[in-house]
């Protein structure tokens, strides 16, 4: 992994390369030296012609994987008779994540929805004293999409999560 100076020094090198290229009014590719595989002895040779491209290589991360990365994360709340909790995903407008919860010890009332900037707010779908659900969530909005669940048995009842996608955190809120 490349830290923050290496790359700020990358950066600045290929915007200085960037002007010498503008300035002598040539689109030619930019010569790179070839570095080696980590499982290999043998030189990996690299082409390009754009600084995008060697922008993606030097910080060994195509575009493809970047707007594809996904995270997995599973978390347990167990809810009092009464009690409620909200569990929320950060996530930009588009993206998607699935998710499967349980509940163990009954069913839950439970809302999934979202509030963005500017007061968005949106109601994905509802239930009333559920043991589970499943489904993908797509981000309306940029903003926190999540659960909202509350327990009306007269026992505990232990909700399991698990969300697998592209969001940046999730968190308990309440």
């Amino acid at each position: 992994m490349l830290g923050l100076t290496e790359m700020s020094e990358i950066k600045t090198q290929l915007a200085e390369e960037a002007e010498i290229d503008r300035q002598a009014g040539e689109a030619q590719p930019v010569p790179v030296q070839p570095t080696t595989s980590q499982n290999s002895t043998q030189p990996v040779p690299q082409q390009g012609s754009s600084i995008l491209d060697r922008i993606i290589r030097e910080f060994g991360v195509s575009a493809a994987y970047a707007q594809a990365a996904t995270r997995k994360d599973e978390m347990s709340v167990t809810l009092q008779p009464g009690e409620a909790t909200e569990i929320k995903l950060t996530m930009s407008k588009g993206a998607k994540a699935t998710y499967e919860w349980t509940a163990q010890g009954g069913g839950v009332n439970y809302d999934i929805h979202a509030d963005g900037d500017g007061g968005k707010t949106t109601s994905y779908k509802k239930g009333r004293a559920e043991p589970t659900d499943s489904g993908e969530l797509e981000a309306a909005f940029d903003g926190k999409h999540g659960w909202f669940w509350r327990n009306r048995t007269s026992g505990p009842v232990t909700v399991t999560l698990k969300t697998s996608g592209a969001y940046s955190d999730i968190k308990r809120m309440m």
